[in-house]
């Protein structure tokens, strides 16, 4: 099964609108907790903060979300939490979902409830919202966290040496400090968008780096968020000291990734949209060639191998699409014996593919493997269906059913393994039709 990595938190396609409270009148304010207003506008909470010098927090939530219950039942109505809180910030829930349950009330919310999760691109609950008393945003954070972990949130909210604005405006006067460029950059960025900003501030900060710095963590992971061209800095550093950084980093394919993006992104991609404008195939040798040429052979194998697999998706040439796709991922992938959840996730989502689109006793063979490998890094029943399914299309039915009943038995709850399990059993293919 194809599964996306998320924590605590359901995303939801914002499909209607929504307001505050979460409870029915008399149940909204926690007596021991947070006090939420109620019966406010947007607009008069804003005035409210900035009469009262307070700050305002916004939790956004629907009402189907578990972890959003998880936040009322178990950290809103904490005495510590509602303390920090209640001293500190103006506070309102907005429900972003609506129903026709909804009172006069919470209707009267709906355009500011919009307004809300439009401009703060809210897409995943429940997403907590941070901001000063003149109502300019200072942080957003999503998914449930413990009560521990929310006061800590605010204590960072509430420290003056993280206020974006005033260190910006520190920053506009001369007086930079170099610590605080990359939080400044990263908010930038991140939280407000203003990617000319985040860049001017990248650039600067990585001018200001010692050469000795920037072989840690932190700073290769900044590089690699603001490299957007091959002319820049970083992207040299990440070209010329790729097995330095890969071995900071303990990944062996994470600068040969940076760069291996941006190359297509120059040299391949425009190349493969003309065609596609034109109904031609690109000319995958001269492609080859270029990088070649420009950088190396290795780089010209990976990109070109990449953008073939690419190409056969989009025009829905799935022999090209599954051939590409197995030699990009044995030949560039990650390594397949250091475990850990991420790899995991890669190896079994490349082996649903190759499930799903290839008919190839070869490639399935080779997905079986890259799925197994997925099994044991990581005992997830949705990459136990992977390798159940697979062994199913291989026709070892005995051993995809039991495979399949473990997965299901350990995810009863999820109707698409359950169903994979029935068709099984019924002899029925658990594949796209036609593929």
């Amino acid at each position: 099964m194809l599964r996306v990595c998320g924590g605590l938190f359901a995303i939801l396609i914002l499909t209607g609108l929504g307001s505050w409270p979460a409870r029915a009148a008399g149940e909204e304010v926690f007596t021991d907790g947070i006090r939420f207003e109620t019966g406010s506008s947007w607009k008069q909470v804003l005035s409210k903060a900035k009469l009262e010098h307070k700050y305002i927090f916004v939790d956004c939530y629907a009402t189907w979300c578990g972890p959003c219950k998880k936040m009322d039942n178990e950290v809103y109505s904490n005495v510590e939490v509602g303390t920090k809180f209640n001293d500190h910030f103006i506070s309102v829930k907005v429900q972003m979902d609506s129903s026709a349950k909804d009172n006069d009330e919470k209707r009267a919310f709906y355009a500011d409830a919009h307004y809300i999760g439009s401009h703060y691109k809210v897409v995943a609950y429940p997403t907590l919202l941070f901001f000063n008393s003149d109502g300019k945003i200072l942080r957003q954070s999503i998914g449930a966290m413990s009560a521990q972990q929310f006061i800590e949130l605010a204590g960072e909210v509430l420290d003056p040496r993280r206020d974006y604005y005033a260190i910006l405006e520190n920053y506009k006067e001369g007086k930079r400090d170099i610590g605080e460029m990359s939080y400044l950059a990263r908010t930038a960025e991140g939280l407000l968008g203003d990617t000319v900003q985040a860049n001017e501030i990248a650039r600067s900060y990585m001018l200001s780096l010692r050469v000795d710095d920037w072989y840690t963590k932190d700073n290769i992971e900044f590089m690699r968020q603001f490299i957007s061209s091959s002319k820049d800095k970083g992207f040299s550093f990440f070209y010329k000291f790729a097995d330095s950084i890969d071995k900071v980093m303990g990944d062996r394919t994470y600068a040969q990734g940076v760069v291996g993006s941006i190359i297509y992104r120059e040299i391949v991609f425009p190349v493969m949209r003309t065609a596609n404008n034109n109904k031609t195939e690109p000319d995958w040798t001269r492609m080859d060639k270029i990088i070649a040429n420009q950088y190396n052979d290795f780089y010209a194998k990976r990109t070109i191998t990449s953008a073939r697999s690419n190409w056969g998706f989009r025009h829905k040439d799935w022999k090209a699409y599954t051939k590409y796709l197995v030699a990009f991922v044995e030949n560039f992938g990650p390594e397949k014996d250091t475990g850990g959840i991420w790899e995991a996730l890669y190896y079994n989502n490349q082996a649903w593919y190759i499930f799903q689109y290839s008919a190839d006793t070869s490639e399935l063979q080779i997905a079986l493997k890259w799925s197994r490998n997925a099994v044991l890094m990581d005992p997830n029943p949705g990459w136990m269906d992977t390798y159940a399914n697979i062994l199913y299309k291989l026709n070892r039915r005995e051993a995809a059913i039991r495979w399949q009943t473990v997965a299901a038995t350990l995810a009863s709850t999820n109707p698409n393994i359950t169903e994979g399990l029935r068709k099984m059993k019924e002899g029925k293919p658990t594949w796209p039709s036609g593929l």
